[in-house]
Formats: C-alpha cells, sequence, structure tokens
C-alpha cells in the first residue's frame, strides 16, 4: 500500500511538471548590453560608439506574466513578444514583433542573431547576463539595470 501512495505521488509530481519549468534560473528584470566575448579566442569587445553607433541594446524579460513577455530596444529598433523556457538555461522566443530602421550598427544584427535563435542558451552569474550564439563560439554579456 505504501509503495502504491509513493508511486502515485511520483507520478502525480511528474505529470505536473511543464516543459516550461525546467529552468531553475529567471530571467526576469530589465538588462542592458556592455559587452561581446569571443569564446574561441578569448577576446572581449566593450560597447562602444563604433559598434552601437551610441545606442543601447536593452531587453526586459517579464517571468510574471503569462505567457511570459519581453521587450526591449535594439539601439534604432524595438522589439517585444512572447518566450518560454526549454530546458536548464535555455529560452526561446515563441512569437513577437520589431521594427526596422536602417542605419544598424554591427552590434544590431549580432544581437538579433544571438536572440532569435531556435533555443537561447543563456547564464546568469549575480547580475549578469550572457545570451550565447548556438555555436557557442560568442555571447553577448548584459548587466542587470
Amino acid at each position: 500500500m505504501k509503495r502504491a501512495i509513493a508511486l502515485l505521488v511520483i507520478i502525480g509530481l511528474v505529470l505536473g511538471c511543464t516543459y516550461d519549468d525546467i529552468s531553475k534560473v529567471t530571467l526576469h528584470g530589465t538588462w542592458t548590453v556592455v559587452a561581446l566575448r569571443d569564446l574561441a579566442s578569448g577576446t572581449v569587445e566593450y560597447k562602444t560608439e563604433e559598434n552601437t553607433y551610441g545606442g543601447e541594446i536593452w531587453v526586459s524579460f517579464k517571468d510574471r506574466s503569462n505567457p511570459r513577455e519581453y521587450d526591449g530596444k535594439n539601439i534604432s529598433n524595438s522589439f517585444f513578444g512572447s518566450y518560454m523556457y526549454v530546458g536548464q538555461q535555455k529560452m526561446k522566443v515563441l512569437d513577437g514583433g520589431r521594427t526596422e530602421v536602417g542605419g544598424n550598427p554591427p552590434w544590431e544584427k549580432l544581437f538579433n542573431q544571438a536572440f532569435y535563435q531556435a533555443e537561447v542558451p543563456f547564464a546568469i552569474e549575480q547580475d549578469s547576463l550572457t545570451i550565447y550564439f548556438s555555436n557557442r563560439t560568442k555571447a553577448f554579456v548584459l548587466k542587470r539595470k
């Protein structure tokens, strides 16, 4: 009888978990890009006038909404949408939109490549968020606002 109850509890716990609840780390909050790391060479390129034309790249994640939402500014363009967690420290953009203004600086296109992958691997350490490119050769470093 105890085994049957224990088995039912375990089954209930497994069935009660959703794919979206896998991540133990939350993206919730507003983050701003400060650097681009080249993981192959070990170099770090910090935000400058040349690579951002003096603009900001930031994203705000809202974990407490249903569905989870994000919005942000990518130098000269705004973006928004919803996302879900798809694994331990991975997220996926579900839908959304963005403006398309010309004259884009180098980091704008690179940030879009990193952010709109099929699955976006990330890591959070204290007030720092790292968003990796899928091949893990580069990563954007963001600081909590």
